[in-house]
């Protein structure tokens, strides 16, 4: 197996986070497991809906299951050379009783080289990569758009000069990074789901699940990439044709307007 991949060596000695394992999250890291990483943290609470296996990446026989418990028993029985830890938790949730959330991530994140934040929503981020700044771990915030008309892979390593996840939000709201396009109706609520998704298909989200995936090994074996940002587009903001997808990339530095300057 090792020969095959030799480059990647390395990534055995690694620990990497996913959280959230949707149809971004879960690929990304069968493809961490798939390439050897020592070791795999995962954080979900949801359970595998059949609606979702249309572009989730097991079918039906995971309905049912919880997602954390899916991917791990995969990871397990295709991938053993991969440890891994699982945690059923919820980011954001009302609970009572047993450690704060604070406590709870930091011990789950405590060590590892990397965290991949897969679950698109943007209170998550921002919760997660202030944890991640304050824990000195590089951090990745991956999601798509509605209809999956594009994608956007951001990256959040520490330094001189570069930026925060803030910095991200206002460089796309004043267009120093130009978004992703997106489908204006591309959200539903199916019967029976207590909350909108977005519509897209598989092979679209893949594609932003592997750049994803590949901006993560090359992250934690700090191989010199001289993007920070990747913008995905598969469909014309205009039109909503298809087109060949295309990828522009952008170096995160810190944006004026953003706190983090004056640090």
């Amino acid at each position: 197996m090792s020969v095959r991949i030799p480059d990647l060596e390395p990534l055995r000695n690694k620990a990497v986070v996913v959280i959230g394992l949707g149809a971004l999250g879960a690929p990304i890291a069968f493809e961490l497991a798939r390439h050897q990483v020592g070791e795999l943290r995962i954080i979900d609470h949801d359970i595998v809906e059949p609606g979702t296996t249309v572009r989730w990446p097991l079918g039906l026989e995971a309905a049912g299951h919880s997602k954390v418990h899916v991917v791990r028993s995969f990871i397990a029985g295709q991938y053993p050379h991969t440890r891994t830890q699982g945690l059923l938790w919820r980011i954001g949730n009302i609970r009572s009783g047993g450690p704060s959330e604070l406590d709870a991530l930091e011990t789950f994140v405590s060590g590892v080289d990397l965290i991949v934040d897969a679950t698109a929503e943007l209170g998550v981020q921002h919760f997660v990569s202030d944890l991640a700044r304050a824990k000195a771990i590089p951090y990745i915030c991956t999601s798509t758009t509605p209809g999956a008309w594009g994608g956007i892979v951001g990256r959040i390593l520490l330094g001189q000069g570069k930026g925060c996840w803030k910095c991200l939000q206002h460089s796309l709201n004043d267009g120093t990074i130009v978004p992703p396009p997106y489908q204006d109706d591309g959200t539903v609520q199916p019967h029976g789901c207590a909350d909108p998704t977005f519509t897209g298909r598989g092979f679209d989200i893949g594609q932003v699940a592997l750049s994803t995936a590949r901006l993560a090994v090359e992250t934690v074996l700090e191989h010199e990439i001289p993007w920070d940002i990747e913008v995905i587009a598969f469909r014309d903001r205009e039109t909503g044709n298809m087109m060949v997808p295309s990828w522009k990339t952008y170096t995160l530095e810190r944006h004026p307007d953003c706190d983090c300057s004056a640090e």
